[in-house]
């Protein structure tokens, strides 16, 4: 299940994870497949105004089919601006290439992260939960049709 969190006190601002798509808000619980792509929001607030310095940071992502973490730039949105909230975008999205736990962390340092994530979410197989859901339809049916043919075999 995908964790988004908020960072109540990070470098002076207070940061909070929001999927991006309106879908995924409706439902933060559905869960990530390998082959999608994760995009974020964050939406930064300040007790006084955002200066342009408060917000020269990047994410760094760490995926577990991946020895080293990469580092994601970070999109201002310019609808949703004032003058102490910023919305910032993962819009292309970052592609999930294999099974296993994704993190996020905010930097401003290059690839040091000092504390939690941001965002984290365990990555599944879809091929995984094809055949047990297919087994768990076919298999109420494939009992009745057993049935039927033995009790008219046995029965008549």
């Amino acid at each position: 299940m995908p964790l988004y969190h908020h960072l109540p006190d990070w470098n002076g601002l207070d940061v909070k994870a929001q999927p991006l798509a309106p879908w995924r808000k409706r439902f933060p619980f559905w869960p990530y497949f390998v082959g999608q792509k994760v995009r974020l929001q964050l939406v930064v607030t300040k007790a006084g105004q955002i200066e342009k310095g408060d917000l020269q940071f990047h994410m760094v992502e760490k995926k577990a089919d991946e020895a080293k973490p990469t580092i994601i730039p970070l999109d201002l949105d310019p609808q949703a601006d004032s003058h102490n909230q910023k919305t910032l975008l993962l819009q292309g999205g970052s592609l999930i290439t294999g099974k296993g736990e994704i993190k996020y962390w905010l930097s401003n340092r290059g690839y040091n992260v000092d504390h939690e994530p941001i965002f984290t979410a365990e990555a599944i197989n879809l091929d995984l939960l094809v055949l047990p859901i297919a087994l768990m339809l076919l298999g109420p049916l494939l009992g009745f049709l057993a049935g039927l043919v033995l009790g008219l075999v046995l029965g008549g």
